[in-house]
């Protein structure tokens, strides 16, 4: 890139917001603190046209036809397997009507035409402030900043909003309910696409009491976009984003190592599997979790159990006690082990010193025992000398 990066009269710390900063009278180029791929020049910014995101109706997973639900579950879980992204189509019975997203939009972007004072009210002081408004991503600690001013308000299970303006309350809680709603039917037919209960995600993570945030970046005008960035790339770590777009360009998302344009349809969410989501269905679909798997697992496992047992007494009674001990001792381990390596079962920092224990108790039981033989020998030696 050629593009120069001419420093401004005024310094950075003047600006609390870049809709301040890109509003500067005579601006014609970004201060060097912006310019994001001056210093990430590796990184692609290019795209394959001939890609495109997965296209889920969402009304079909609700369809009494169930040749075309299942179509939809299966295109749904393939979506999120392939691709972690997929776009929903506008329905008629969607449950989001076209009016209340156009108005979620109008009333957001008068928040940011706010004043700057009032907008500083809601500055962000904590990450777990309820509502929380900003500029980049962390502007106390980065050195380059991004070209993005922010607003995070907490709806729910408890509901945040700011004071203005008027009615943004009232549409943001009636967004955030219908979203939450969307939100569940999706998780719905993620989990049947694994082969679990149409509700196993959603109990599994106590989804009604899931906090649900309200996210709006504000990108404003920028006089050399090639070098500023709205959002570094990052994964979402929570369960689900669904993100609505106001029709211009830009987001790219990253697909086999390529960035692809995204090119959203109108009135459409693009939904995104966060981190959370897709280590639920990656271990789901590594296991294969179905109900009846599932409890042909715990079954066998458990006569597994009963035939080691078994075996352990059957050698207490017929070998000698050194023996049976061994074999006891090991099969804590023994267990573990396999269950890593076969089931590729997490092994956290308490099973690591359980096991610990368990050989620290298994090799003082074995010195016991060879210091009882010994102890016994040498009677038996003393005993044929005194004869």
């Amino acid at each position: 890139m050629t593009s120069s990066v001419a420093p401004l009269l005024q310094p950075r710390d003047n600006f609390s917001s870049v809709k301040l900063l890109a509003e500067s009278p005579g601006l014609d180029s970004i201060p060097s603190s912006y310019a994001y791929f001056n210093t990430h020049p590796h990184e692609s910014i290019a795209s394959d046209p001939q890609v495109s995101i997965p296209v889920i109706d969402f009304s079909l997973l609700s369809s009494n036809n169930p040749d075309q639900r299942l179509q939809a579950i299966r295109d749904l879980g393939r979506a999120c397997q392939d691709w972690g992204f997929f776009m929903r189509v506008q329905v008629v019975n969607h449950g989001i009507p076209e009016s209340l997203m156009n108005a979620i939009f109008d009333v957001t972007n008068e928040f940011f035409n706010l004043a700057e004072e009032e907008k500083m009210g809601y500055e962000t002081k904590h990450v777990l402030d309820p509502i929380r408004y900003g500029t980049s991503f962390n502007a106390s600690k980065e050195q380059i900043f991004l070209w993005r001013d922010f607003l995070k308000v907490f709806v729910h299970p408890d509901f945040h909003c700011p004071r203005s303006p008027r009615v943004f309350s009232e549409l943001l809680e009636e967004y955030a309910k219908r979203t939450r709603g969307v939100a569940r039917e999706l998780l719905g037919g993620i989990s049947q696409s694994l082969g679990l209960e149409e509700g196993y995600i959603a109990k599994l993570l106590d989804f009604d009491s899931g906090v649900q945030i309200y996210v709006a970046n504000y990108y404003p005008p920028c006089p050399q976009p090639e070098l500023a960035m709205g959002i570094a790339p990052h994964s979402d770590h929570g369960l689900l984003t669904l993100l609505l777009q106001n029709g211009v360009g830009g987001l790219q998302i990253q697909h086999n190592g390529t960035w692809v344009n995204v090119n959203a349809l109108p009135n459409s969410f693009l939904v995104n599997t966060g981190d959370q989501l897709e280590a639920i269905t990656r271990e789901a679909r590594e296991f294969e979790l179905g109900q009846s798997r599932y409890y042909a697992t715990l079954v066998s496992n458990a006569f597994l159990w009963q035939f080691f047992l078994l075996g352990a007494i059957g050698v207490t009674f017929l070998v000698s006690a050194l023996l049976s001990g061994i074999v006891i001792a090991t099969l804590l381990p023994v267990t573990e082990s396999l269950a890593v390596l076969f089931f590729h079962e997490r092994f956290p920092v308490e099973k690591g010193i359980s096991l610990a224990l368990s050989l620290w108790g298994f090799l003082s039981y074995f010195y016991g025992e060879l210091q009882e033989i010994k102890k016994k020998k040498k009677e038996v030696e003393l005993g044929s000398v005194c004869t």
